[in-house]
């Protein structure tokens, strides 16, 4: 089975909703936006934005969030692109710019990430727990998969 960031219900996959997930806005620690006291959306394009791969259930869900708000993705700066949160989280460490990540994410390791919000930007989507319909996973997996279920109750 897989943890995914989008539901897949397909004739082959089955998805289930496991969690539910916050994305902020991460800047590095010296950010000029640390100084201000309210962050808009407006304030994020003037600065250089570190972006998940196209495709990703990260990068759809902020899609999704800044349509929210009549403001679209080509409304900013991209600087980067990365395949991973790791990639993004170094990319932010290493000055390349601001993102957005899941709070999650930032519970281990955020040292230099500082999180705040953007007014008016709430960003939330689903994790999901994904098998092959016609495939059984082993007795290991399924222990850990109705674990991760039970204790996301």
């Amino acid at each position: 089975f897989a943890v995914v960031g989008s539901n897949f219900n397909t004739e082959k996959l089955h998805s289930e909703f496991w969690l539910k997930d916050n994305i902020k806005c991460v800047i590095p620690q010296g950010h000029p936006l640390q100084e201000y006291e309210k962050v808009y959306p407006k304030d994020l394009t003037e600065y250089p934005m570190v972006l998940r791969e196209n495709g990703s259930g990260h990068r759809r869900a902020l899609e999704d969030a800044l349509n929210h708000i009549n403001t679209r993705l080509e409304d900013f700066e991209v600087g980067f692109e990365a395949g991973s949160t790791e990639a993004v989280k170094n990319a932010i460490r290493s000055g390349l710019g601001y993102s957005f990540l899941s709070v999650s994410a930032l519970r281990y390791a955020s040292n230099g990430l500082i999180a705040c919000e953007v007014e008016g930007l709430n960003i939330e989507r689903g994790f999901y727990l994904l098998v092959r319909r016609q495939k059984k996973i082993s007795k290991p997996a399924r222990f850990c998969y109705e674990y991760l279920l039970e204790t996301s109750k």
